[in-house]
């Protein structure tokens, strides 16, 4: 809250209630966990992100938000459990060297 406690003097908006906040949202409204939902995944799968050059939907990319953002561990840790990031699975190796099935003697044969 750099430039929020100017806007709000009497508010308590320090990251641990922030953090309170959002862990208590489990049992009672998900407005605050929705909100940050939609920011934290709309910077996960942004293609263009010109402040970071991390992946993608990844915890490189997340960290590097939340970097930006200065938020600390505790804050951190319960976002990303609030919001997981949806990781792209990696690649499938069916084999290590690639067998052609398809040889040209088989061309041959079915044409």
């Amino acid at each position: 809250a750099l430039t929020a406690s100017e806007d709000f003097p009497d508010a308590d908006l320090s990251e641990e209630t922030f953090r309170d906040r959002l862990l208590a949202e489990a049992e009672n409204g998900r407005e605050l966990t929705a909100a940050w939902s939609r920011a934290l995944t709309a910077w996960d799968y942004d293609e263009q992100a010109a402040w970071t050059q991390e992946a993608l939907r990844t915890q490189a990319r997340r960290a590097a938000a939340y970097d930006r953002l200065q938020f600390g561990d505790d804050l951190r840790k319960a976002l990303t459990a609030a919001v997981p990031i949806a990781e792209l699975p990696g690649p499938v190796v069916i084999a290590t060297e690639h067998t052609p099935w398809y040889t040209p003697e088989r061309a041959a044969a079915r044409s």
